[in-house]
């Protein structure tokens, strides 16, 4: 029962956690198959903290003891009050340190105790303290009792990191790393400023570490006075990537790379938060998401609070108690006659132990005037209620049970534990009540069941619980709904304990290209890639991360590995892939690799499938459907595809593979109707290697991309494409939208963006005004003999005439147009510097309010009023004294604004204007003005031109 206690303990965090799992974890939701996790804990050990260097001493009195001898206890700690371990002492007879009398070394609560005559001073030196620590020479010895404090700080005369592993207790060696937006960070200058510092162990497949972004960022604002937060990609290796998905995620705190740290720190899992105090000490190593506000939020609150008690804790819980239960549960009886057991004789029992008295009870209550069984802690966040119960089974008996699910989720959940293995997952919002079969006895016993209903931190939904009535044994006959159970590919343990003695009959379909049981139309085979297994309690794909370390494995092997890994990340079955010839071969590799080689089979050790019961016969559909071209959706032309999200996927999105029956262009587009930001779509066109043919870039002129996307690509006929339209926002996990697919024609000339990049800004030196240039990504463009740019292609020919937007909103001036540019502002009188644009704009601002300029400039310069006066010489501009340095080509452009074209049979060029010389200098010169200097040709980011696509076009 404690191992069950210490499964289910750990079920929540050890689930979120990229890394081991001892346990099989089934599903209930919906009545799919669940996670199939299991883990243990790591230990941590306890170490050296920080603080002053002082010594005292003396008896309770205050005065020496007189004559004799008497053991005197000496106490080594940190400032903040930590026992410092295994601690040299070396006790001399005075301060002269020539005449040694004692000696001895700290125990775990840092003490030494050394017999010594009594009424004496005495000196002491200290050595083999943990690095980081500042001692002196000596310290004085008066009295039976002395306390020296020492004080720590990051260690900054050595931060080589070679052969060092950092357990809590350490002192952090000083770093420096450079972020996304090219800051330098480093952690001894950080401590002089904030109380806490965070290391978050991410990278960008990991799904549970997208989950805990969010909570983290929410936290780090309320704290961010206090709290540094280092984002530490330790698997990505591109930087852009990484700042990409930093912006995506709309995270504030600064993301790096490095390797290094996680090296020392030993990872082998995200996420993982470290946390390193105020005094340089890592204090806390926690290893799994933490989703919900509420975590990272007292956290934050321990560590910055004024009286901070230092401490090297193994666990949340010594930071942040649970709640202790309030209610009892009901007597065994009373649970049997609400549940309804058929008089099997069950006996039902609480926890019990030393984790009793945090685990709440099953209690008896009601639904919808059902008498029921549900669990007590309902709203009582990061906590757990348990029930435990036996029950007596016949081969092909079948545990069933009614529930009604109101909870969040995913998040919230009930698991259904037999003999401490095959878990049973209930969750999400029940519209009536529904029959589960939890478990198939294969064989006649008694089997022990545990209930227990793990409730997180984040968000409440419902009535935040799972109602339970009617537990009952049936036949399989009596299963009405579909219900999978999990069976391991490996069974009958060897009597020397090392291997199995059967192995399942595993047959390849052409079919689908995938492993089967028993025959082509058999279960599927799953190899377990994420969690422990019976092979070992090292996942298969760290294994090979490990491997890859130390040259077991080399770098193309590590890379197709990782594809799988990443398809199993994503699973409805968390950590399960379909095993292709491939796979398999790659899984025979592990095995030899590290395994006792007992058998040929024991890869298989990594494997499980799924008994199907009340399905007609059907199997259990592949878990990684739509992840790849293997198990890709069909997109079928002129009909809504649907597209659905229950999960969280990393990378976004679903394959739908579309194969044309003709060449030719194609477009294809989303169908949402909402222009909430959080419903913004994105999109590519994958091949069958995974290359992106085509990625969206909302680069039409007629076409709003504000939520849609829109992709017009041309495809060769009898080629397989694969279409990902998926959500902007890279944590959403549900929701679902419709595209379809449209023929264009066998060619088309296509009017895009001539620079579809964005316009990149960047910060000048002194942090406050804007600096930069903007990034264009555009076509290369040449004047023709017409008199108008045209498109130059990679051929040195030239192509279409390329066309200024005057109608539009521009990529860099998103509020306006450039006719309203022209006609209601200075923009183009280039006598008025950008300054004292900006300048004018307020001074028009305030004669609307009523308020004069030095007043208004007051109030939104504050203290700074009379530096920023003089810096934009702002008198000067009131004289009507500018500071640009060129001409006024206002009506110039005004010229231009007639030469407008009215679209017609065209209607994609109206409001645009065909650009020559003279405005391609002009644009060119806004550009300049507005802090765009340096860019050439920078004026196309204004412009559109025709594409050609067709059978001599790529896909852009």
């Amino acid at each position: 029962m404690k191992r069950i206690k210490r499964i289910l303990c750990l079920m929540l965090a050890l689930s979120m956690l990229f890394t081991l799992s001892v346990s099989v974890l089934t599903g209930c939701d919906d009545n799919t198959p669940g996670d199939e996790t299991t883990g243990g804990a790591g230990e941590t050990t306890g170490g050296a903290t920080s603080g002053e260097t002082t010594g005292n001493g003396g008896t309770p009195g205050g005065d020496p003891l007189p004559g004799g001898e008497a053991d005197h206890k000496i106490t080594v700690r940190s400032k903040g009050g930590v026992p410092l371990y295994d601690v040299t002492l070396l006790v001399y007879a005075d301060a002269t340190l020539e005449d040694l009398v004692g000696y001895g070394s700290t125990d775990e609560n840092g003490t030494a105790t050394v017999a010594l005559e009594t009424g004496k001073t005495y000196s002491v030196v200290l050595s083999d303290t943990p690095d980081g620590y500042a001692v002196e020479e000596s310290y004085p010895i008066v009295g039976v009792d002395t306390v020296i404090e020492l004080t720590s700080s990051v260690i900054t005369d050595d931060t080589s990191l070679k052969g060092v592993t950092y357990r809590p207790g350490d002192i952090m060696r000083d770093f420096s790393f450079t972020d996304t937006a090219g800051n330098t960070v480093t952690l001894s200058e950080i401590l002089k400023e904030k109380e806490l510092v965070v290391l978050n162990f991410w990278y960008i497949g990991c799904s549970w570490c997208a989950k805990e972004f969010p909570y983290l960022e929410t936290a780090y604002q309320a704290y961010s006075d206090k709290v540094e937060v280092l984002g530490i990609n330790f698997v990505d290796s591109e930087i852009v990537s990484v700042r990409d998905y930093k912006e995506d995620m709309g995270l504030s705190f600064p993301l790096m790379i490095d390797t290094t740290l996680a090296t020392a720190f030993d990872l082998s899992a995200a996420p993982v938060s470290v946390m390193i105090d105020r005094y340089g000490m890592i204090s806390m190593v926690h290893e799994g998401a933490l989703v919900g506000e509420g975590y990272f939020e007292k956290i934050f609150g321990y560590y910055t609070e004024p009286d901070y008690a230092q401490g090297v804790f193994d666990s949340l819980e010594e930071i942040m108690p649970a709640e202790k239960p309030n209610v009892e549960m009901p007597s065994s009886d009373d649970i049997a006659a609400t549940l309804g057991t058929q008089n099997l004789g069950i006996a039902y029992k609480p926890e019990t132990g030393e984790s009793a008295e945090y685990a709440w009870p099953f209690v008896i209550g009601e639904k919808n005037g059902t008498k029921c069984i549900l669990a007590s802690n309902s709203r009582v966040t990061g906590s757990y209620a348990i029930m435990y119960a036996t029950v007596q089974m016949k081969k092909g008996d079948v545990l069933a049970l009614d529930y009604f699910a109101s909870t969040e989720r995913g998040m919230d959940i009930l698991y259904i534990l037999v003999d401490g293995k095959d878990i049973f997952q209930i969750s999400g919002e029940s519209e009536a009540w529904s029959t589960c079969y939890p478990y198939v006895a294969l064989e006649d016993g008694e089997y022990e069941l545990a209930f227990c209903y793990m409730k997180d931190e984040s968000a409440n939904e419902g009535s935040d619980t799972v109602y339970l009535k009617n537990l009952r044994v049936e036949t399989v006959a009596d299963i009405d709904v579909p219900t999978y159970i999990p069976r391991f590919a490996a069974t009958d343990l060897r009597d020397d304990g090392f291997g199995y003695e059967t192995y399942a009959t595993v047959v390849y379909s052409e079919k689908d290209g995938y492993y089967h049981v028993g025959s082509e139309n058999g279960p599927l085979l799953l190899a377990n890639l994420m969690s422990a297994s019976r092979f070992s309690d090292t996942s298969a794909w760290l294994s090979v991360y490990y491997g890859l370390q130390d040259g077991t494995f080399d770098a193309a092997f590590g890379e197709k590995f990782e594809a799988y890994a990443m398809y199993a990340n994503n699973s409805q079955i968390y950590g399960y892939c379909p095993v292709t010839t491939e796979l398999r071969e790659y899984l025979k590799i592990v095995a030899e690799t590290f395994g006792l080689e007992q058998s040929e089979n024991e890869w298989l050790q990594m494997c499980l499938y799924y008994d199907a019961y009340g399905t007609s016969g059907a199997q259990l559909e592949d878990p990684t459907k739509g992840l790849w071209h293997h198990s890709a959706f069909e997109a079928v032309m002129g009909k809504e595809n649907v597209v659905t999200y229950d999960r969280l996927l990393v990378p976004r999105g679903l394959w739908y593979e579309f194969i044309p029956t003709k060449s030719g262009v194609y477009r294809i587009q989303s169908n949402v109707t909402s222009t909430d930001i959080s419903d913004r779509l994105v999109g590519w066109v994958f091949l069958k290697d995974q290359t992106v043919y085509y990625e969206f870039k909302n680069e039409e002129r007629l076409y709003d991309g504000s939520t849609n996307v829109s992709m017009v690509v041309y495809m060769e006929a009898g080629t397989p494409y694969y279409i990902d339209i998926a959500y902007w926002d890279t944590g959403r996990v549900s929701g679902s939208f419709t595209f379809n697919i449209t023929y264009e024609g066998a060619e088309l000339q296509h009017f895009v963006m001539a620079a579809p990049g964005p316009a990149t800004f960047y910060e000048s030196g002194d942090g406050v005004i804007d600096a930069g240039h903007a990034v264009t990504g555009g076509i290369k463009v040449k004047l023709g003999d017409d008199g108008y740019y045209h498109h130059l292609k990679e051929d040195g020919t030239l192509g279409s005439i390329v066309y200024a937007d005057f109608s539009g909103f521009t990529e860099i001036f998103e509020n306006t147009s450039l006719k309203t540019m022209i006609e209601k502002t200075d923009s183009f009188n280039f006598k008025i510097s950008s300054d004292d644009q900006w300048v004018m704009d307020f001074l028009e601002i305030f004669e609307k309010d009523g308020v004069s300029y030095k007043e208004g400039f007051k109030i939104e310069w504050g203290d700074e009023y009379d530096y920023y006066m003089d810096y934009f010489k702002v008198e000067e501009v009131v004289q009507g004294k500018y500071h640009g340095e060129g001409t006024d080509d206002t009506e110039i452009m005004k010229s231009y604004i007639k030469k407008m074209l009215s679209g017609g049979k065209n209607p994609e060029l109206e409001g645009c204007v065909p650009v020559d010389a003279k405005l391609a200098e002009i644009l060119q010169k806004l550009l300049d003005k507005f802090w765009f200097e340096d860019v050439e040709d920078g004026w196309i980011e204004f412009c559109y031109y025709y594409l050609y696509l067709g059978p001599t076009s790529t896909a852009k």
